[in-house]
């Protein structure tokens, strides 16, 4: 299978706004749900690595994000990394499948972002405010 993930991203709420679609690997040989899912949260596992290492062109953001959501990415770790800040730690996912059709797929996700803490590149500590919250994503 090849294609892309639909999402639509919001609060963790009933009414998610639309966000671009990421790439999505084919296999023959595994579940096609379960491979969605998978690629979805290699796109989330590049992602913290990207910003991470400060770094918006990292090699697996490429694997993993295309088009729009690709250069939102890297805009986002870029000024981040241009304003003396890094994000770091993780985001957690309570994430299905809701539909797959063709090469098209909508996962329905609850991201926890409260994981996540935004430093200061130069002093290694903790920048106020920080970043926090849930969201919805479908």
């Amino acid at each position: 299978m090849s294609g892309v993930v639909a999402l639509l991203a919001g609060g963790c709420d009933p009414t998610p706004k639309p966000a671009p679609p990421i790439k999505v690997s084919p296999s023959a040989s595994v579940d096609p749900k379960a491979k969605v899912e998978a690629d979805y949260l290699a796109y989330w596992s590049a992602l913290k690595a990207a910003h991470e290492a400060s770094n918006p062109s990292y090699p697996d953001l490429r694997k993993h994000a295309t088009g729009d959501q690709l250069q939102k990415a890297m805009q986002a770790i870029e000024s981040l990394r241009s304003g003396g800040l890094q994000l770091r730690g993780d985001v957690t996912h309570e994430s299905k499948v809701v539909s797959l059709t063709g090469s098209v797929a909508n996962i329905d996700d609850c991201i926890d972002t409260s994981g996540r803490t935004l430093f200061d590149r130069k002093s290694g500590k903790p920048h106020t405010p920080q970043p926090s919250g849930d969201r919805k994503s479908t």
